[in-house]
């Protein structure tokens, strides 16, 4: 049967969609030749011009590992002949005309009205980026940095890297003789790092960071960096569980689309090229960057714009299948991470094959046709791999990797061994620790404590102590890492749960604490030592008291509020100290012993699935748990009115080696990695539901409470919740 034109079949339809794409970027490629083919007339005109015998590539079309020493002797020869300035000398070997201006002929401006940033890129388009420098930068380098020892322990990696720079000329390698015609260049040192996931492949580094104070980022106007847009893994959670709940039954699918060279695409206006040069003296080669890489303190936000539009164009796309769904043909939803492009669609008529080719058309739209990097490219699928963590969609979860999971053990265990860091290790650690910050949201405080080392960590590579705080929160981490448990099958609906499960009461006095869950009709309440009283004073503030209360009460409550499946239940603690409040919210105190308090606090939510949240509630207001932390004594005048709101109310005791909240926290650092986490909080401290008497026995002969306190306290309970 002849299939109807005008209401093909999803499989016709899609083929067709993918012909017209091909033929589009078939197209956009011949004109990329016919522009090459042109500027290598242009020079080889100027070769013979010169009487310069022009140069013979020395690649064969396979992986090059040395530089192309006849391009390098050729462009050397010509800049002399020719005497031009660096500015002239990139405008010929790039081809940039009065009549055809653009640095990178793969790139076409987009229509105005596009998006707000199109402007900003056709702008980069027609004449390169053009960075925005302090007034502190000096009109020349007065002393020329050394190249960081990384390079001699790996310079056969970064010389094939350069190479593939200079096939693509996107980086400029002439004789190093060349400084003294174009004595305005600015050369930053060169290393290597290992890339992410490996340590055997090297990544080069062109370090603008160094010296410091003296670099090409310290002279970078940051204030001009436009700000990339980031999507989170926790955002595209999110997006998957809304999907997942509101068609149910439908297959959820996730795609990832990458940009080859995503950096090298963005071409520097020609005045700039100097700022970004590097010199190999073993070599004898002067390197100039001829488009943005990695190092610069502006390549993400400026790469940002492109990617930007990139992710507008295909956000902008919808099915176009006649037969599609009306309720399922809105636009596609995209999520940006830097070069990385993730899709999530739900898998309807032709919306995932649809979905992809929008994607393809708008990174050829906007980078080109050598943009997509067929390599990382994945199809539409129930698993994958993005943003260093696994997704299952079928399942609803993500997952830390078990190999990530082990290098980051190793890492926190080696720098606690050490007690001491580099700016390189830290970035390094942190960059494994970042996954833990999805999967375990609290962790971001600690992991942003530890990245203040950063700002007063030396630009040089020398060590520095950490302190004590440093690395109280790397052992945080290590009892974390112990349980890998906990850093896989995290759920997508982890990330959406607004609902409070639990509303919890609490206040510290001069004398004691007590805290309150209406729900379960418990509370825990204890009077302070003489020892505690003054280990308190020594801190000199009610503050840490306070946050001693809801520490007391996830340790100890945690496991009767704790589900061992689905999201974390989210507890609301009602406290009367907005430091406290701050304090739990933040994850951060400037007390070290309210820091390690934050820390059990963290780990008991990890423990028992917790997701806990502070409140303010004025003091007026915080009746009951202000009674229950002041009524120690019959004659106490607030005794009346606790026994009268604590009637039928179950006490929980606090085992007596739980009272000390710091030895709590070492038994957990001394046992951690050998003991679930569940298991150790019971073992530190205790039978957590051990019910102890009440203090009381009989009430005859004391004064009854207000009405007025009765009633503020019944009318607090049937308006919290709301």
């Amino acid at each position: 049967m002849k299939e109807d034109a005008s209401n093909p079949s999803p499989e016709e339809f899609v083929r067709q969609l993918r012909h017209s794409h091909n033929q589009l970027v078939d197209n956009l490629s011949q004109q990329l030749e016919v522009h090459r083919a042109r500027i290598q007339r242009q020079l080889t005109h100027q070769y013979h011009l010169h009487g310069i015998a022009p140069p013979v590539s020395t690649n064969d079309g396979s992986t090059a590992t040395n530089l192309d020493t006849a391009k390098i002797a050729a462009f050397s020869q010509l800049a002399r002949a020719t005497r031009l300035s660096l500015p002239e000398f990139v405008r010929l070997i790039r081809g940039q005309t009065n009549e055809d201006n653009r640095p990178n002929k793969a790139l076409y401006p987009v229509p105005p009205e596009t998006h707000p940033s199109a402007t900003k890129w056709n702008d980069i388009v027609m004449n390169g980026l053009q960075p925005t420098w302090t007034d502190q930068k000096p009109p020349r380098q007065l002393q020329i940095p050394p190249n960081h020892q990384s390079l001699r322990e790996h310079l056969p990696t970064i010389v094939a890297n350069l190479r593939q720079g200079q096939d693509l000329d996107q980086t400029l390698i002439v004789d190093i003789g060349l400084l003294d015609q174009w004595p305005e260049i600015f050369i930053s040192p060169l290393g290597a790092v290992a890339k992410p996931g490996s340590t055997t492949k090297m990544r080069t580094i062109h370090d603008l960071s160094f010296p410091a104070d003296n670099a090409v980022n310290d002279y970078t106007d940051r204030s001009s960096i436009p700000r990339a847009k980031y999507d989170t893994p926790t955002v595209m959670a999110q997006k998957a569980d809304s999907l997942q709940r509101s068609l149910p039954g439908i297959p959820v699918r996730i795609m990832s689309g990458d940009v080859a060279s995503a950096f090298r695409n963005i071409p520097f206006h020609e005045e700039h090229v100097h700022m970004f040069a590097a010199a190999i003296p073993e070599l004898q080669v002067l390197i100039i960057d001829l488009s943005q890489g990695f190092g610069w303190c502006g390549a993400p936000g400026f790469y940002g714009v492109a990617g930007g539009l990139i992710d507008h164009i295909y956000s902008s796309s919808r099915p176009q299948w006649p037969s599609q769904p009306p309720e399922h043909a809105n636009t596609f939803d995209g999520n940006v991470w830097c070069d990385d492009h993730n899709c999530i669609e739900p898998d309807i008529g032709t919306r995932l094959a649809e979905s992809d080719i929008a994607l393809r058309a708008a990174m050829v739209k906007v980078l080109g046709p050598e943009s997509i990097n067929e390599d990382k490219f994945t199809q539409f699928s129930a698993h994958g791999s993005t943003l260093g963590l696994d997704w299952d969609m079928d399942k609803g979860i993500l997952s830390m990797p078990a190999r990530k999971i082990e290098k980051a053990q190793a890492r926190v265990t080696e720098m606690l061994r050490r007690k001491k860091a580099s700016r390189t290790t830290m970035n390094q650690l942190l960059g494994s620790l970042r996954h833990i910050c999805t999967c375990i949201p609290r962790a971001r405080a600690y992991f942003q404590r530890l990245s203040s080392f950063l700002r007063r960590a030396p630009a040089q590579q020398y060590p520095l102590p950490l302190n004590t705080g440093e690395l109280a929160d790397l052992q945080w981490f290590l009892v974390i890492l112990g349980q890998p448990e906990l850093l896989k099958g995290v759920t997508f609906s982890s990330f959406n749960n607004p609902t409070v499960d639990h509303d919890i009461f609490m206040d510290a006095s001069g004398s004691g604490f007590c805290v309150l869950d209406p729900k379960l009709e418990v509370f825990i309440r204890q009077q302070y030592t003489k020892e505690e009283v003054d280990a308190f004073d020594s801190d000199g503030s009610i503050n840490v008291r306070e946050l001693a209360s809801a520490v007391y009460a996830a340790l100890i409550l945690g496991s009767h509020w704790s589900r061992v499946t689905g999201p974390p239940v989210r507890v609301r603690m009602w406290i009367d100290n907005s430091s406290a409040v701050s304090w739990t919210n933040r994850r951060s105190s400037p007390s070290p012993y309210g820091q390690l308090l934050l820390r059990l606090l963290s780990l008991a939510e990890v423990t028992y699935n917790l997701s806990i949240v502070a409140c303010h509630i004025p003091g007026v207001e915080n009746i009951m748990a202000d009674a229950g932390s002041r009524a120690w004594q019959q004659s106490d005048p607030l005794t009346p009115l606790w026994l009268q709101l604590s009637t039928n109310w179950i006490q929980i005791g606090i085992p007596r080696n739980c009272r000390k909240l710091s030895s709590v926290w070492e038994r957990c650092c001394a046992t951690a990695q050998s003991v679930p986490l569940p298991q150790l909080l019971t073992d530190v401290i205790g039978s957590s539901g051990a019910v102890s008497a009440a203090t009381w026995t009989g009430r005859s002969g004391l004064p009854s409470p207000s009405a007025r306190a009765l009633a503020d306290w019944v009318n607090l309970q049937s308006t919290v919740g709301n």
